[in-house]
């Protein structure tokens, strides 16, 4: 299982910025005035380069990019498992004080909380309903 970031064959992370089954916010900026491109996951830089080609830029045919391709031509390493579930595009290079104002993960309630909030909703309802039948 691959537990790295590649910008293939730009830059690598090296194993371990990622672990297996275990939801990670990457976020990749690029400055279109230095051309740096710098990669993150959780807030933390794990790759950075110097994109002079324009790779990490919206060039292609009707301003498409690819954010996964895989790569069995090459031998390519990103073509393991993995889900995306939000991509965001930004008009700007985000600075690393704007990827740590993102957050963390903990938009999405765990389990715990929906059950902490159907019991409360539950307590109103029976509440309620007890004041409406005591009129």
């Amino acid at each position: 299982m691959t537990t790295d970031i590649n910008f293939y064959n730009f830059s690598f992370s090296g194993s371990g910025v990622l672990t297996a089954g275990t939801p990670a916010r990457v976020v990749l900026t690029r400055d279109s005035i230095t051309n740096l491109v710098v990669g993150y996951v959780n807030g933390v830089q794990a790759i950075s380069f110097t994109d002079g080609s324009g790779n990490g830029t919206f060039t292609g045919l009707n301003g498409i990019i690819q954010f996964f391709e895989d790569d069995n031509v090459t031998g390519g390493r990103e073509s393991s498992g993995g889900v995306a579930t939000h991509i965001s595009i930004y008009d700007g290079a985000l600075s690393a004080s704007d990827v740590a104002a993102l957050g963390g993960l903990s938009s999405v309630p765990e389990p715990a909380s929906f059950l902490l909030l159907g019991m409360g909703l539950a307590g109103i309802a029976i509440a309620t309903k007890r004041r409406i039948g005591q009129r």
